[in-house]
């Protein structure tokens, strides 16, 4: 007599893979890096700011997949400095391949 024994449901991760999430924070904080250090950085403000908004969003996915302390994900988007650095030095410090240098934002506050 054969059995067959039915199996649970099927277990899909939540969000991205934290291999994209990490490629995607790497990109994004050189992005951020190159803007900050243009000469013409008054002139790409908004794009700055973007840029450092999908930082927060990209920060926090990558938090909750490792299972990081991290602000509530409605403020990913408007994280301050001092937020953001905490968050990608936790990050780091939880195994997560990060530049070596990542807290140079924008001084107004926005992030």
């Amino acid at each position: 007599m054969i059995r067959w024994w039915r199996r649970g449901p099927e277990v899909r991760p939540a969000g991205l893979p934290i291999e994209r999430l990490a490629a995607d924070l790497r990109r994004l904080l050189r992005l951020h890096g190159e803007l900050a250090a243009s000469a013409h950085a008054a002139l790409c403000a908004h794009r700055l700011w973007a840029v450092e908004a999908a930082i927060g969003t990209r920060a926090v996915e990558a938090a909750e997949a490792l299972g990081v302390r991290h602000p509530d994900a409605s403020r990913a988007e408007s994280l301050t400095v001092t937020e953001l650095s905490v968050l990608l030095a936790e990050l780091a410090s939880a195994g997560l391949a990060l530049p070596g240098r990542f807290g140079q934002f924008t001084t107004d506050g926005r992030l």
